[in-house]
């Protein structure tokens, strides 16, 4: 048990507090005062000052979620100021939407929304002879090569009217 301090109590409830209101460890350390290995002394040999902790990270968590949720929404919907520069110069300001957050959050936020199907499994290893087969199967076997005899000139068809034949 942690012996009695002046202020340690209240300590450990501004970080309880930092920590579920969605900041980290160490900003939840900095706010309270407290060095992390004091905290996480505490955690090892503390069990209720754990079972806070944890509640506190769960909770945090979420509220986290909301803040990142909301700043998607504002960014796609309200959009962010954006300064427009002329020759290094500062000239004005326009507004930056972002399509994609607006994409991702009609996705993620759009009641009765279908569940997303699950993604495939690894893909099988590549069958080297694969892309043959779908050829033969469309093309046919190819033509038997014959290697032309040794000596034997290359004849080149020639059509019938170039032949000289007439």
């Amino acid at each position: 048990m942690p012996r009695a301090v002046p202020g340690r109590l209240q300590r450990r409830r501004v970080f309880l507090r930092s920590l579920a209101g969605g900041e980290t460890v160490v900003a939840a350390s900095q706010a309270s005062g407290l060095r992390l290995a004091t905290l996480y002394l505490w955690r090892r040999k503390d069990e209720s000052f754990r079972l806070g902790w944890d509640e506190a990270a769960k909770v945090g968590a979420e509220a986290l979620a909301a803040r990142i949720q909301s700043e998607v929404v504002r960014r796609a919907v309200e959009g962010v100021d954006e300064t427009v520069y002329h020759a290094g110069e500062p000239v004005g300001t326009r507004k930056r939407y972002s399509d994609p957050l607006l994409m991702l959050s009609l996705r993620e936020f759009t009641p009765g929304k279908a569940e997303r199907p699950p993604r495939p499994a690894a893909l099988p290893p590549p069958d080297e002879n694969r892309r043959i087969t779908v050829v033969v199967r469309e093309f046919g076997p190819p033509p038997e090569r014959v290697a032309p005899e040794k000596g034997a000139e290359k004849a080149l068809p020639v059509p019938e009217k170039e032949r000289g034949d007439e």
